[in-house]
């Protein structure tokens, strides 16, 4: 990990922080990997997968990583606005005037179209190309970051559950047996 001002490490987001923590969260807005944040901030080597991801869950570490992409400007409002564009304003289409030699790029700036959205406009004797940005997969990745993304739920259970058994079937009693490790299906040595 490239070397951290001493600044970074005291923004307001990160009170509350252990040094570590802090290194993490400063990693992981870097490259938003979690496991290598973990290894970056110096954690073991060992279980860098499963601490980035226990790290990721504390309530503390998602609030600072939130406070600090909010203070870059990478609000919910931003990113839903950034994906709507990159969905609905880079169409191809825009850019074939160009592409074919009929229109210039001032011109096709002047008509409103967004070349934010390409990383290179290149062009030879022979032809011109449009390359646009993989912001979808930026997107992706800050969405996830934002929690507006999930792929699993974790889901606290550590104050209890009350279960009515009565409205349930035999099969979803036992489907809940297995999913708990509660099944006394193979126990054949009781007496009926």
């Amino acid at each position: 990990m490239p070397d951290i001002p001493a600044s970074a490490l005291k923004h307001p987001a990160l009170k509350g922080l252990t040094h570590k923590q802090r290194l993490f969260v400063l990693a992981y807005l870097e490259h938003f990997n979690a496991s290598k944040a973990a290894r970056d901030a110096g954690y073991s080597k060992k279980c860098t997968g499963e601490i980035g991801y226990d790290n990721l869950n504390k309530p503390q570490i998602r609030k600072a990583i939130a406070a600090l992409l909010d203070s870059h400007g990478a609000t919910p409002a931003r990113l839903e606005q950034a994906l709507s564009e990159m969905v609905f304003d880079n169409d191809v289409t825009l850019y074939a005037d160009w592409i074919s030699g009929k229109k210039s790029l001032e011109d096709i700036k002047a008509e409103g179209v967004n070349t934010k959205l390409l990383q290179e406009f290149s062009e030879t004797d022979k032809s011109r190309k449009v390359k646009g940005y993989s912001r979808l997969d930026a997107l992706d990745k800050l969405m996830r970051v934002r929690g507006m993304i999930t792929d699993k739920k974790q889901i606290d259970l550590s104050g209890g559950v009350n279960v009515d058994f009565k409205n349930m079937t035999e099969e979803q009693i036992k489907a809940m047996e297995q999913a708990t490790g509660t099944d006394d299906a193979d126990d054949d040595s009781a007496p009926e």
